[in-house]
């Protein structure tokens, strides 16, 4: 009868148990939302707009990034890491860092560029200088 309890006890403490996972970021997101403070990037033009990708992809930052390669894209409205990764996969872009932003074709913001004033938005880069599917880092400029 006691390892009946003590079963019974492990169950019921185990349903109760909630998993504290750290929260997505609320900056960029899904549907081509993009928060103050960050410059967000879209796997796919139009800024993922709804329906009309299998995925939506996006990623946010507020810091340079010598290397998009080290970041993955968040994932719909959980904002789960994708396992794909940034780098060379960028479509569309918008900027609300509060300072100019430039998307650098090449690792350790080399290469061609294209510089994004505050609340500007591309959304398709194909016919920026830095390319689609090229940016490879970032930097943000704040005079």
């Amino acid at each position: 009868m006691g390892t009946i309890t003590r079963v019974a006890g492990a169950l019921a403490a185990a349903t109760t148990f909630t998993l504290a996972l750290p929260a997505a970021s609320a900056l960029a997101g899904p549907d081509g939302g993009c928060g103050k403070g960050v410059v967000c990037l879209y796997a796919y033009y139009g800024y993922n707009y709804d329906g009309a990708y299998p995925r939506d992809l996006w990623r946010d930052f507020a810091a340079d990034e010598p290397y998009l390669g080290d970041d993955l894209w968040s994932e719909g409205k959980k904002g789960l890491e994708s396992g794909r990764r940034v780098d060379d996969d960028s479509s569309s872009v918008k900027n609300h860092a509060g300072c100019d932003v430039v998307l650098w074709q090449n690792p350790f913001y080399t290469g061609a560029h294209s510089m994004f004033a505050d609340g500007r938005a591309d959304p398709f880069l194909g016919g920026s200088e830095v390319g689609n599917n090229t940016a490879s880092s970032l930097s943000i400029w704040c005079v």
